[in-house]
């Protein structure tokens, strides 16, 4: 059982109520040793639960103003955040504030971890791409440690924090549509991991854009999931869509990084780009028009977001008063390019080679 409210936990009421050694419970909370997954989750679970502060954190809480953001994503290599960065340092060099940067790969128990890590290195607030549905780690810092904390690129759907997001829906919904207008047939989604509020917004959108056009279709036998947002998924998975579908045929891709994936993929196997797979992502990264076929896209307002972000953030510090929890959905725009550069004519859908 949690100790009572007045007190404080220890390592020690933890150990117990784990059923674990005080050394073990010091390993997992100071991110050490060879512990295994299942008892490092359980452990975390108890300490949220009882309330623990480590001493590092009561340490950086008396330190007062460190002047600093903590800024927490799923991979740093996603191109995405290149821009979503420049908004955020263009704030903070303006108002006198360091980044602290790390990142998640997409691992709940890492995101935790990171934000207990950059609490205790004292900063002021914190800007966090959450990769899962998980927020008991956030409301921590939020409720017990008044951590200003603002969300990017996704949101918590059981749970209300100030969220700076795309308009996924809205740009979902015209990605179907600029591809349905191709009559390049069957149209495809590689969908990403459904954990992640602005994957499951813009399938949600894909299905009713397609069931709306063509009720006779089964929308899942139309989406491939990817396991990350990744170039290497992005290639995996095409290789099997290949194995149900035969070009040509039109694919809109969870975004622009696992589209890159895509691109490699017809190169090696000599696929034509749009003839054979007509390929539109969502983003708009850096380079994007530059590629051999420049890809087609939906642009994300990434500077904008980081800005806005950076800003309430700031202020919020400065007033003292918590983010007021709200979701921000910032406009997007269909980029049309090479990679989707046929004729626009609206035609039926086609079969796969596996008789769907």
């Amino acid at each position: 059982m949690p100790p009572k409210s007045e007190q404080r936990a220890t390592i020690q009421d933890i150990a117990r109520a784990a059923q674990v050694s005080p050394a073990t419970v010091s390993l997992v909370l100071n991110r050490k040793g060879n512990i295994s997954e299942n008892t490092r989750t359980k452990i975390w679970k108890i300490a949220e639960e009882m309330q623990f502060v480590p001493n590092s954190i009561a340490r950086a809480l008396r330190r007062g103003r460190t002047f600093s953001l903590g800024v927490v994503v799923n991979h740093l290599q996603n191109h995405f955040f290149t821009s979503v960065f420049s908004g955020i340092e263009r704030v903070t060099d303006a108002q006198g504030f360091t980044i602290l940067v790390s990142q998640t790969h997409d691992d709940v128990n890492k995101e935790r971890s990171q934000v207990q890590l950059l609490t205790e290195r004292g900063v002021d607030g914190l800007i966090l791409f959450p990769c899962s549905q998980e927020w008991s780690h956030v409301d921590t810092v939020v409720q017990r440690f008044g951590l200003p904390t603002v969300l990017i690129g996704n949101y918590f759907e059981n749970k209300e924090y100030l969220s700076f997001v795309a308009d996924n829906w809205s740009g979902a919904c015209k990605a179907v549509q600029h591809l349905i207008a191709l009559a390049r047939q069957p149209i495809i989604h590689m969908a990403g991991p459904p954990t992640q509020t602005m994957c499951l917004i813009r399938r949600r959108a894909f299905e009713s854009t397609i069931s709306e056009n063509f009720p006779e279709i089964s929308t899942s036998e139309r989406i491939f999931p990817v396991a990350a947002l990744t170039p290497a998924e992005g290639y995996r998975v095409m290789a099997q869509i290949l194995e149900h579908y035969c070009p040509p045929v039109s694919l809109f891709v969870i975004n622009d990084d696992t589209a890159l994936g895509v691109l490699r993929l017809c190169a090696d196997r000599g696929l034509r780009i749009p003839e054979d797979v007509a390929l539109i992502g969502f983003s708009d990264i850096p380079t994007l028009s530059t590629l051999s076929i420049p890809l087609s896209t939906v642009r994300i307002p990434g500077e904008a977001m980081g800005e806005k972000a950076a800003t309430t953030l700031i202020e919020s510090i400065k007033s003292g008063k918590p983010p007021l929890p709200m979701r921000v959905e910032l406009p997007v725009e269909l980029i049309l390019r090479g990679s989707t550069n046929l004729p626009a004519a609206r035609g039926p859908l086609g079969n796969s080679s596996d008789g769907r």
